[in-house]
């Protein structure tokens, strides 16, 4: 069971964010870098999808301090800081801990700007390719057989928007 909760964010006037996995994080992402984008220039939608990743990539140290180094007494800095004075075990084991503390979540951060549309996807560990060339993008647990179908019937950018409707439609039935 899943409750109700939005999974479209405005990020700005031109640019919305699609969510899919651990929705209080990924709300807590898009209200960060809603902030963030606010009282500037319209922002372009790769700028937004940059900072969406800067955010991500930031909640997801805070978790893997909070849960791995803040209850040794230590932060990243006294970490690294102090790496020599530890064992070579204990460091290479944090490391890998550290590296193991994943986001369950992704976003599609899709708009319009001065220089066209623009479909982004932001994940673990926030990485932001660009979809603009194929003109589709797919996230959450339904994104293999979306992205198959996509390819399968062969859409690209120049198709459209009514058959992206339909083949999302068959994807999803």
């Amino acid at each position: 069971f899943e409750p109700f909760q939005t999974k479209a964010y405005l990020l700005a006037n031109n640019i919305r964010a699609l969510l899919s996995g651990d929705m209080e994080t990924m709300v807590h992402v898009c209200r960060e870098t809603f902030a963030r984008l606010q009282g500037g220039a319209e922002p372009t939608v790769e700028d937004a999808a940059e900072i969406f990743a800067e955010e991500f990539t930031s909640f997801r140290q805070r978790r893997a301090a909070d849960s791995i180094l803040n209850p040794l007494g230590l932060t990243f800095g006294t970490f690294f800081d102090r790496q020599s004075a530890m064992s070579p075990g204990f460091v290479e084991e944090t490391i890998y801990s550290i590296r193991q503390c994943r986001i369950d979540g992704a976003a599609i951060i899709a708009g319009v700007d001065d220089t066209g549309s623009h479909i982004f996807v932001v994940s673990d560990p926030g990485v932001v390719p660009s979809c603009d060339s194929s003109g589709f993008a797919a996230i959450g647990i339904g994104a293999e057989l979306a992205l198959a179908e996509f390819m399968d019937r062969r859409y690209n950018s120049w198709s459209l928007w009514t058959t992206a409707i339909i083949i999302s439609y068959l994807a999803k039935r």
